[in-house]
């Protein structure tokens, strides 16, 4: 039915399009059927095609300083002002000048580390040669930095955010989002999954982080004893942890320097922050080396690791991911009996399409319905589900929900603002106390490909 809208079937195009060149780079893989995971887009990548994509997103960011002092100046009557003038190109000189900055530090953070050596001290996958892994990566085909540009272009995986992530994680100007969000996540876990002062590191509970943004959660539970696997689709985040986790010097941001709108004081683009407020690698070693990083889509990487975790930490996840009822269902997979999910956040909804009625109004609908979707939507996303039906899905799937409450949160730092920047969160624990309707179909689907693999 929605064949029928010509920008529906552009999108489709583009996503068969995107699925073709993808497939075709993997069949030229000589290491992919080895990999004990799905291999992501990126590892697909050789060492320059990494290292042009770091490239194109930098020098994406320092264009968009023209975008913004055209904004600015936008409008024709602002020379009848001159005071105003004035205080506008001031304003437009400290942007600049914290551009210049922002850039240098994004290209001292983000170019070193293209050749994709992420953290791999994780015992669920199998270690790999640095050089090896250099080599296998450098013979397989590189896609041209057009096709990185249409398949790659997130506003997640961006400079900006990079920035805005490095201020509320790793810096104290975050410290209201660590007290609300990632202190209580925290002090849960360890309630329901403890880590005695007997426990060994080879033996301390495996904790899955997806959608871990820049590490820091992961950081804060391997700080406790915990093997921690932080995973998440954005590489410019992934290669960012690894600077953070590793680095042996701070640097100077600028985050706010982009800010146009809710702001209530102009000087608040010159404001700096250092980043990260501690050395992590001098402070804890012990806990870098319990950490690994896995850069690629949840779904794909992990959806044959079937009991494999003793926990899974959500945090303002699932609401982003393409298919919630998926996430879920790999949430269960992934996990042992016994294993604890921990899920904090809204229902926000990131890939909901919208459909322009005759009255020219937005509405959010299924993918079955007919209408005009959004040129940006994925053609299946996520179920607009309740958080009771959230909880509806996770008994169904052999969840047991042990705690349940709704938090008020800090999702921002608080700055100077006019838009609001908290949440009522819903923070739940379950525990995984039997095999699920979705989990005993995905069982017996693997079990079938097995045979017609024998076969």
């Amino acid at each position: 039915e929605y064949m029928g809208c010509s920008r529906t079937c552009m999108t489709l195009l583009k996503l068969v399009l995107s699925v073709v060149l993808v497939d075709g780079t993997t069949s030229n893989s000589a290491h992919a059927s080895d990999s004990p995971t799905s291999v992501p887009l990126f590892t697909q990548l050789s060492l320059s095609s990494a290292a042009s994509f770091v490239r194109f997103r930098i020098q994406q960011y320092q264009e968009q300083l023209g975008v913004v002092s055209a904004t600015i100046l936008a409008s024709p009557l602002i020379n009848r002002f001159p005071k105003l003038s004035a205080h506008l190109k001031h304003r437009i000189q400290s942007i600049a000048s914290a551009w210049e900055i922002n850039t240098q530090t994004l290209t001292e953070i983000l170019e070193p580390q293209c050749p994709l050596l992420l953290l791999e001290n994780h015992p669920s996958h199998t270690p790999r040669d640095a050089k090896a892994t250099e080599s296998e990566s450098e013979n397989q085909t590189p896609l041209t930095l057009t096709q990185q540009k249409s398949q790659l272009s997130s506003c997640y995986d961006s400079c900006d955010q990079i920035l805005y992530h490095l201020a509320r994680d790793w810096s104290d100007h975050g410290n209201s989002v660590h007290n609300s969000i990632y202190h209580p996540i925290v002090t849960k876990l360890l309630e329901y999954l403890p880590i005695t002062t007997s426990t060994s590191t080879s033996s301390s509970p495996l904790v899955l982080v997806p959608g871990s943004g820049l590490s820091r959660l992961s950081y804060e539970l391997a700080s406790k004893g915990y093997r921690v696997e932080s995973n998440d689709c954005s590489y410019l985040m992934a290669v960012a942890s690894k600077w953070v986790l590793t680095t042996n010097t701070s640097r100077v941001i600028h985050p706010f320097a982009n800010m146009m709108i809710d702001v209530l004081n102009s000087q608040t683009v010159a404001n700096t922050v250092v980043v990260p407020e501690f050395l992590v690698r001098d402070r804890n070693p012990l806990a870098v080396e319990r950490m690994s990083i896995q850069h690629g889509d949840f779904l794909e990487l992990y959806n044959t690791q079937y009991r494999k975790w003793d926990a899974v930490v959500t945090c303002f996840f699932i609401d982003a991911c393409p298919d919630l009822l998926e996430c879920l269902n790999t949430i269960a997979n992934v996990l042992k009996i016994g294993g604890i999910w921990v899920n904090f956040g809204p229902l926000h909804y990131h890939n909901l399409p919208r459909v322009t009625t005759s009255t020219q109004s937005t509405l959010y609908m299924d993918t079955h319905s007919i209408g005009h979707f959004s040129n940006s939507m994925l053609p299946h996303p996520s179920a607009p589900l309740s958080v009771d039906e959230v909880r509806i899905v996770g008994e169904e799937l052999g969840f047991e929900f042990e705690s349940v409450q709704e938090v008020p949160c800090e999702y921002q730092p608080i700055l100077e603002t006019t838009q609001p920047s908290s949440y009522v969160a819903s923070f739940t624990v379950a525990r995984l106390v039997e095999e699920g309707v979705q989990w005993r179909a995905q069982k017996e689907v693997s079990h079938v490909k097995k045979v017609i693999e024998v076969d």
